[in-house]
């Protein structure tokens, strides 16, 4: 079977476009046999069956054209299709984009203006494909591994709470937090050195800070702070969020939260 398989590889080699022409049209599967077949012998074999696209290496941008106009979701059977393919199949259907490896910005754009959620279905979404997610709903960055500053701001500026869904905010998004919004601290997954001295020097925490429910007096350059606006102690956030899972006081004065 190899052997034959390399005779007729060796025959495709030196086949004109002339003779792949003829005999894609007498079996539009013999396009199989072309190392690299002409565009004319594409546009047969695919008029025939356009699955066969899959099995074609290089196909033309004209032949992934006629395919995806047929049907947006057969940009699934091309490796890696050009642009304006990309943006037909988007158009049909923003969630086609999901069948692309690594998407054109501007089929990344045209998928979320179709539906916002589509954000989710690309990989290492452009800068504007998330500020148009995030512009419809911003828990859509919920959806963006590594979203932009942009996106970010616009995120926190609508609610600052939804800082909580960002895994990794920029030290611009930190200190905005630490200084505007301080009662959000709380919600930072992550935070840099500079952000957390504004935020210990803003809710004015003591030099001789103890934590009263780990006893350690390590951590008040490294964790985050929670200042209790009930009764005014402090305590590094982790420590009184456990406490508080359990109880409804606070640990030093019992005052109710």
């Amino acid at each position: 079977m190899s052997n034959q398989k390399n005779k007729l590889s060796k025959i495709s080699a030196i086949l004109s476009i002339e003779d792949q022409i003829l005999l894609t049209e007498k079996f539009y599967k013999n396009i199989l046999l072309f190392n690299d077949p002409c565009l004319e012998a594409q546009r047969m074999a695919v008029k025939k069956n356009y699955m066969i696209l899959k099995h074609i290496t290089n196909p033309y941008p004209e032949v992934q054209i006629f395919v995806v106009k047929r049907d947006g979701g057969n940009i699934r059977l091309i490796k890696d299709p050009c642009p304006e393919a990309q943006r037909i199949a988007v158009e049909r259907d923003g969630s086609n984009i999901r069948f692309i490896k690594d998407p054109c910005p501007e089929a990344q754009r045209i998928a979320v203006e179709r539906y916002g959620g589509n954000i989710i279905l690309i990989k290492d979404p452009c800068p504007e494909a998330q500020i148009i997610a995030v512009h419809e709903d911003p828990l859509n960055v919920c959806s963006i591994k590594n979203p932009c500053e942009e996106a970010q701001l616009f995120v926190v500026e609508k609610s600052p709470v939804n800082i909580q869904w960002i895994e990794n905010p920029t030290e611009k998004i930190q200190n905005l937090i630490c200084t505007k919004y301080p009662q959000c601290i709380v919600y930072l997954q992550i935070i840099s050195d500079e952000a957390l001295q504004i935020y210990n020097k803003l809710i004015a925490v003591p030099e001789d800070f103890t934590c009263s429910i780990c006893i350690e007096e390590e951590g008040k350059e490294k964790k985050i702070i929670q200042k209790l606006t009930s009764c005014g102690h402090y305590f590094h956030k982790d420590c009184v969020q456990k406490w508080l899972k359990d109880k409804d006081s606070c640990p030093v004065c019992r005052t109710s939260i």
